[in-house]
Order: structure tokens, then sequence, then C-alpha cells
């Protein structure tokens, strides 16, 4: 382990917002100000942070994180890895990155933060810069398959689709059934020409208990890559209105006319990002 700096400003316009959303729930937990910096309030914080994530308000969640590691006497990585996170979910990862690079500042061998490296890395459009953070965190936590995950998305990014994909299969050899991991292997499948496969891969979760939405639309979108328009249909109104049916079944005839994979991979990606 190695100290570091304490990070100085992870993105103010980021955090301003959360700032106006989560500004009582500081006082509500007790000031740490001048001999009032203790664990307790660092616990404290961190368990109003954790909720605040956990229920997807994650504003007010990174301004928690960020007066927990204010508040911090231990300068432990914790409250960056979990301001990090935030900030990545509030699509700011060039924000996210700073903070878990101060939480490796703090701790080299902090998994969370390798992996919200690799993450935000992928999110700026640089995932051939995420692989050695893959590496590291698997190296710390062996078992965690969303390392797996995550990597996989940067190796598709890349256009590695076979490499994509031994990896997704890892990832569910330690977590069967995972739907993120088949989603995402079955987009892959699709992605590198063998939509059938992906097909085979994904209807059997999707039928589950534990898929969504996501995992319901994508499989809407490789039958569309497929060409069968009317299989993606059914799936896609499960979720979504009618004109928004439509829409969709008009990208899937889109996508099927780019032939480069990578091609494809960013259509989807900005089409998310939309």
């Amino acid at each position: 382990m190695r100290r570091g700096p304490r990070i100085s400003n992870v993105s103010a316009l980021a955090l301003a917002g959360a700032l106006l959303l989560a500004g009582c729930a500081q006082d509500r937990l007790g000031a740490y100000g001048a001999g009032g910096r203790d664990e307790a309030t660092v616990e404290a914080l961190m368990r109003a942070a954790d909720a605040k994530r956990a229920e997807g308000d994650h504003r007010a969640a990174a301004t928690l994180y960020r007066s927990a590691h204010e508040a911090d006497p231990e300068e432990r990585p914790e409250p960056l890895v979990g301001l990090g996170w935030s900030l990545a979910a509030l699509g700011a990862p060039q924000d996210a990155a700073e903070a878990f690079r101060a939480a490796l500042a703090i701790d080299d061998d902090a998994g969370e933060a390798l992996r919200g490296m690799g993450a935000a890395l992928t999110a700026m459009g640089q995932p051939g810069l995420a692989a050695p953070y893959y590496e590291q965190a698997r190296a710390v936590s062996p078992e965690d398959w969303r390392i797996d995950l995550g990597q996989g998305v940067a190796l598709d990014l890349l256009g590695e689709h076979a490499s994509a994909q031994t990896v997704y299969r890892a990832g569910l050899a330690k977590a069967p059934g995972e739907p993120d991991l088949a989603s995402n292997l079955a987009l892959s499948l699709a992605l590198s020409g063998d939509p059938a496969a992906a097909i085979d891969q994904l209807a059997p979760i999707v039928r589950g208990p534990a898929a969504d939405a996501r995992h319901r639309q994508t499989l809407a979108m490789i039958h569309g890559l497929a060409g069968d328009r009317e299989a993606a249909r059914r799936l896609a109104q499960i979720d979504l209105s009618p004109r928004e049916v439509e829409q969709n079944l008009a990208f899937y005839e889109t996508l099927r006319r780019l032939e480069d994979p990578a091609q494809r991979l960013r259509a989807i990606r900005a089409r998310a990002a939309e």
C-alpha cells in the first residue's frame, strides 16, 4: 500500500447538481469541521452514500462519498471508489477516472478501483488502455465476474470478439446464468457473424426470472441482425411503445447494412447513449 495526496477537485461541474440535491443530507449526519472528524462520521457518510447509490440517486451518492473522503482521517480508498462509480453512472468517465486514480494512489491493490479504471477508460473510448487494469483487478479478485464483463466489453470494442467471448465464458463459469454476461456474450457472437449461436445463448436467459428489459431488447436486436423482423418485434413490444418498436426495427435494418462489426458496435453504443 502507498499513500498519496487527497483528490483536489473531482469536477466541480459534475458535482454541482449533487450538492443541490443532497445538501441537507450532510447536516443530518453532523458536521465534520475542526475537532469533529472521526471514524463514526465517515461510516455514517459511507452508509448514506451506499444507500443513495443503491437507490440509483448517483448525484446524492457522489456528494456523500466526497464528503466521506474529505472527512476520512485514515485516507481509505473506499470513499473515492464509491465516488468514481457514482460519477461513472452520471456519464462523467473522465471525472470517474480521476477518482479511481486517487484511490489507487492510496492503495494500488484496490481491486474495485482497478476495475473502475478499466471501465472509465473504456467509456472514454480508450479500451486498449483498460487491459492492464482488468488484469491487475483479476489478480486481486480472481472470482469477481464483473471484471470479465468489463474486459469483455473492452475487447469487443477493439474488435477482438473471439477473445471477448472467451472472457465472457470465463465469467459465466464463475457466475452461471448471469444475465449481463450472457447478454454481452450473445451480442458479441452476433456481431462476429453467428446470430444463431447468439440466440441459443440468450433466449433461455431471457425466459428466466433474472432477465430484464435490457436483456430482452438485446435479444430483439440480435433477431433483427439475423433478419427475423417478426421475432424482433415480438420481443421489442414487451417493453416499448409501438412508436419505439418501429424505430428500433428501422435501426436493426441500419445495423444489418453495416458489414464491419466495429461499426455496428459503435452504432449500438451511440444509440444507447441517446
